[in-house]
């Protein structure tokens, strides 16, 4: 409340010293001078310890080798997280916690490290988990959010981790997701930050930087399995989520938030998948960037390996993009057009690639748009 006060009397002294049109208050610049894996609402964790990040017009300043945890619902107009030497700073957001991101006033977020999502439920969509096993979420709170990194850096929103070299920390999922009574918000992935992983994306999104999943074993062995614990999967398991699959699939799914209109995809970036699945439900697609779909694994020891799917309530515009399939698979359930070209390879002792075609639809590549 102090704060709030603090910003009224500068906004109605600078409007009375300047006699001119009121200026927009400005929020607190708040840099994390906590330890590893502090709390985000703590203001000891905080420079200057007045406060923490809680406003939308707040910027929230992440040093390079540091970790914050969002543990509950937190705000910030933006973010800095930054790298220096190959020491990257991290956000962490926890199940049933929100990091709310964007507002009026504060300039685009900077990621140059991570934000990683840490959840039990393994599986995506929104309707698979239950209420008490609710995933980390991310929700856009302005029209437009954007998220860049600089030049020469790569940060990550990452769900969940490289299952063999430990490098990311993060093993669970998320969601990325809309204000509640906004349908409009929107996404904006800038420079060469990725989105990667196991995730659920229920907002607009123009990716002009590279979006991908990248889990390298697919669907793996019984073997493989062991170091999943499996206990903890009850609350997410079904049917069609049995446990191999849980420990070993990466799933991102891009779509809409609850009822709201169709959340458009557009942008100039890459859509990759190296490994998991990547699917389209529910949404509109308008995208010039090229899509590659590959394996990494030498042996087929399941199905939907590395699966870029398009179901039958995505609304394809005319794209532009080339379409790489190697070693994967495409599923296309609505009608295709593309201007750009179709590369199919077919690498001698590995996995082949598939291209299916729902009945009464059809894929065109390499034609003109209308």
């Amino acid at each position: 409340m102090q704060k709030r006060y603090h910003k009224q009397s500068v906004f109605l002294m600078v409007s009375a010293m300047a006699g001119a049109a009121a200026l927009p208050a400005l929020g607190e610049v708040y840099e994390y001078v906590g330890g590893d894996y502090g709390a985000w609402n703590s203001s000891s964790n905080w420079s200057p310890s007045t406060g923490y990040p809680d406003d939308d017009e707040d910027d929230a300043i992440i040093p390079a080798g540091k970790t914050v945890e969002v543990i509950s619902t937190s705000r910030t107009g933006s973010i800095d997280v930054r790298e220096s030497g190959g020491s990257r700073s991290v956000i962490k957001i926890y199940e049933n916690a929100t990091l709310e991101l964007g507002g009026e006033t504060a300039p685009d977020s900077i990621v140059n490290g991570y934000i990683v999502f840490i959840s039990s439920c393994q599986s995506l969509p929104m309707t698979s988990c239950p209420s008490g096993y609710c995933p980390a979420i991310l929700r856009l709170m302005w029209e437009t959010v954007t998220i860049t990194s600089d030049t020469g850096k790569n940060g990550e929103i990452r769900g969940r981790s490289h299952w063999s070299d430990g490098e990311h920390p993060a093993f669970g999922g998320g969601y990325i997701r809309t204000n509640d009574d906004v349908d409009a918000d929107t996404l904006i992935l800038e420079g060469s930050v990725r989105l990667v992983g196991h995730l659920g994306v229920y907002c607009a999104l123009e990716n002009n930087a590279t979006v991908m999943v990248d889990d390298p074993r697919g669907v793996g062995s019984g073997d493989e399995c062991d170091d999943c614990d499996e206990d903890n999967m009850d609350a997410c398991q079904s049917p069609n989520y049995p446990p191999t699959e849980l420990c070993h699939k990466d799933r991102m799914i891009l779509g809409t938030w609850l009822n709201g209109d169709p959340a458009p995809k557009t942008g100039t970036g890459e859509w990759i998948v190296t490994g998991g699945t990547m699917t389209f439900e529910d949404c509109s697609v308008d995208a010039s960037g090229d899509w590659t779909v590959s394996h990494s694994c030498s042996e087929i020891d399941g199905t939907d390996h590395s699966l870029l799917e398009f179901k039958s309530d995505v609304d394809l515009d005319c794209l532009s993009g080339d379409f790489t399939v190697d070693g994967g698979q495409l599923k296309i359930r609505t009608d295709l057009q593309t201007s750009g070209k179709l590369l199919f390879k077919s690498p001698k002792d590995a996995v082949q690639p598939k291209i299916f075609v729902a009945e009464d639809k059809t894929a065109v590549f390499s034609e003109v748009c209308p």
